[in-house]
């Protein structure tokens, strides 16, 4: 009988020395994740730091594009109203030279007068000229207004795609946590599953 219970408990305290062995085994493996949860938590928390001051980064680029695009639309309303003095003024250069049209005819009927209509001529001509000086030199200044800010756009599309690959990253590492979450519940259950049979 005690050869019996002898070998009953030589291989009780096999079994026993076995589930010790799987528990310090599990216990290592949920240091290991738990080491590695924190470390995702690190890196998460770097992550979200830098999501932080890129979208902070955003908001200024975006405030400055606000800013810019007021001072587009204040540029365009005075291209708006030049554009109409333009109009207005190529109106009086056409009525001016709808007026030298009318001294040529005015001259062929006055030809005995020629030395006076010849000094009315010169003066309508150096009114025209001066007209078509000032015509020219608001269409220059016209276009040396259009001054496009390319490379501004182009600069927040860049933060806007390094935000949204951030965001993007940031997701990824939340669901990795959550796996780890799983893993580390899974393994906890074990461990009470084989403390309760100890």
């Amino acid at each position: 009988m005690s050869v019996i219970l002898g070998g009953k408990w030589a291989d009780l305290k096999v079994e026993n020395d076995r589930l010790r062995d799987g528990i310090a085994a599990a216990s290592r493996r949920c240091a290991e994740l738990e080491r590695e949860l924190a470390e995702a938590r690190s890196d998460k928390s770097s992550l979200s730091a830098q999501v932080e001051a890129r979208t902070t980064e955003v908001e200024e680029k975006e405030n400055a594009l606000h800013e810019m695009s007021e001072a587009h639309r204040s540029i365009t309303d005075r291209l708006e109203r030049t554009t109409h003095e333009l109009h207005d003024l190529k109106a009086e250069c056409q009525e001016l030279k709808s007026l030298i049209m009318n001294k040529d005819r005015e001259l062929g009927e006055l030809h005995e007068v020629k030395s006076h209509s010849d000094e009315v001529a010169e003066k309508l001509a150096r009114d025209l000229a001066a007209r078509d000086e000032q015509v020219a030199q608001l269409t220059d200044s016209l276009e040396a207004q259009k001054f496009p800010e390319a490379e501004s756009f182009e600069r927040i599309l860049d933060i806007q795609k390094t935000f949204e690959k951030a965001s993007k990253d940031s997701e990824i590492l939340r669901k990795l946590n959550q796996q780890k979450d799983v893993k580390i519940a899974t393994l906890t259950k074990e461990k009470s599953r084989l403390i309760e049979r100890l």
